[in-house]
């Protein structure tokens, strides 16, 4: 097997620890065979514990997801939409003597109550992704972690590959007493070209995985810290003018201060749904890396 031991510096297979082996008791090709197994699967197992995260990664991201709260998102800002904030302004002498300013506010009334249910909605919604969010977090860093720790150690069988393969080559080179030693040592060369191609296809498909993966999840928490700024501010205000319509004497001034926090609120819930949709594609990119990895870890595997 190919040493992880930090303590090891010199290259996984010198012409000394070649004729080690070989001069070992035994019939020869099974020395050579040993070699030729050591060349097609260094890393191999490394690789499988990676194939285990990817699963591991996959399940974590695919929780959290953003399109449950774009949907509450979408449902408030319709009931906003539906808000006429004209049905609660002053009316004259006629109208109330008709009864006609009761019934807009008894419409006014009963379009802010669906549009303050949906924001209730939305909070609710919010609060779920938050808790999920913060769950998320803590087992996808620790997933994270532990790929980088398969990810170093598939480096650092790369790097001892290489060296082996130079002390392979130049011993060929040096020394074609044998007549099958050569191409033994050509044959095994070859191997070992191309298990390092599959590493490192594998580990620069799993090293921009993780980089993605920590963006998406930074974008996530981004998403849901606007969403709750969101609450905390435009919705709070517009609250406060909408409710107060629904009293008794409403003035042009306060309509029109109450338009504009609807407005206000509005264009704040749109642009952090445009946020979301980034996030989402963003998300769907990621899970497409995540199949691309699969396949490269299957190959290497």
């Amino acid at each position: 097997m190919f040493d992880d031991c930090d303590d090891r510096t010199a290259s996984l297979m010198t012409p000394t620890r070649l004729a080690q082996i070989q001069a070992r008791p035994g019939p020869a090709p099974t020395s050579a065979a040993w070699l030729d197994q050591l060349a097609d699967s260094a890393g191999s197992g490394h690789v499988r514990r990676l194939q285990d995260l990817r699963h591991q990664l996959a399940a974590l991201l695919g929780a959290g997801d953003v399109q449950g709260i774009l949907g509450s998102c979408q449902a408030w800002q319709e009931a906003l939409a539906q808000l006429e904030v004209s049905l609660a302004q002053p009316r004259g002498w006629l109208a109330r003597l008709t009864g006609g300013g009761r019934e807009d506010q008894a419409r006014f009334a009963e379009q802010l109550g669906r549009a303050l249910q949906s924001g209730e909605a939305f909070a609710a919604a919010l609060r779920t992704l938050q808790k999920d969010q913060q769950a998320q977090r803590t087992a996808v860093e620790r997933t994270l972690h532990d790929c980088e720790g398969e990810l170093r150690a598939i480096e650092k069988i790369i790097g001892q590959a290489a060296r082996w393969l130079q002390d392979m080559r130049r011993e060929g080179d040096a020394d074609p007493a044998e007549p099958a030693r050569p191409h033994e040592q050509e044959a095994r060369c070859d191997l070992l070209v191309a298990r390092l191609e599959l590493l490192r296809s594998a580990s620069a498909a799993a090293q921009q995985l993780l980089q993605h993966g920590r963006s998406a999840c930074g974008a996530r928490q981004a998403l849901a810290a606007r969403w709750q700024q969101v609450l905390d501010d435009e919705r709070t205000a517009w609250r406060q003018q909408a409710a107060a319509l629904a009293g008794a004497e409403e003035t042009r001034t306060a309509i029109e201060t109450a338009r504009r926090a609807q407005t206000q609120l509005q264009a704040a819930l749109l642009a952090a749904a445009g946020d979301a949709r980034h996030v989402r594609a963003q998300d769907q990119a990621l899970h497409g890396e995540l199949a691309a990895l699969q396949a490269s870890l299957q190959a290497a595997a």
